[in-house]
């Protein structure tokens, strides 16, 4: 099952071949370095596996379709130097999976409010994703911790049991060495003076 495409970079594309639609477990396609490349047909939307889509330097694609705005599974969208690009798709700004975005280079991008506050709330979730990830490595690195001190304290513990019972035993080997001692000088004749 392949799951990266990048044959098709640099290739002066016009249009994409039939038959990409029938990858659908496609997770990256890049499409960078096309310079005729003007739009990204419907049979692409199928392709709801993908997470990495990567346009740049296709400075004849004017749009980009609405349905990348329903690819819940993107990650990265590379958009730079598509030098015509006017427009980007409403609803990226709620594509739960959206970590990055880039448009640099992008001149005639229109509704520059929308793209700089689109591009603040993705990197807002990257950067929630990523101190959500560094929380929860900290939370497995302390419960390790904390098990390992349980582990510590318990062998101390059992130390500490067996060195106590090694001391009763000797105790014990000593009170019974005394006491046979004891019996043993009682038994013997005491010698006369």
């Amino acid at each position: 099952m392949r799951r990266r495409l990048k044959v098709l970079e640099g290739t002066g594309l016009r249009e994409l071949p039939s038959g990409l639609e029938g990858l659908a477990a496609l997770q990256h396609l890049s499409l960078a370095r096309n310079s005729w490349l003007t739009r990204l047909p419907e049979a692409l939307s199928t392709l709801t596996a993908l997470r990495v889509l990567d346009l740049e330097g296709c400075p004849a694609l004017t749009a980009l379709p609405e349905w990348t705005g329903t690819l819940q599974h993107l990650q990265t969208l590379n958009v730079c130097q598509c030098r015509a690009l006017e427009t980007l798709p409403r609803d990226l700004d709620a594509l739960p999976a959206l970590h990055s975005l880039r448009v640099h280079g992008c001149e005639r991008l229109e509704e520059k409010t929308k793209v700089e506050a689109t591009m603040a709330i993705v990197e807002a979730r990257a950067a929630l994703a990523s101190a959500a990830h560094k929380l929860a490595v900290v939370q497995a690195e302390h419960e390790a911790v904390r098990l390992s001190s349980k582990r510590l304290q318990l062998a101390a513990q059992s130390q500490l049991d067996a060195a106590m019972l090694c001391e009763q035993d000797a105790r014990a080997a000593l009170q019974s060495a005394l006491s046979q001692g004891a019996a043993t000088a009682a038994s013997c004749p005491q010698p006369v003076v």
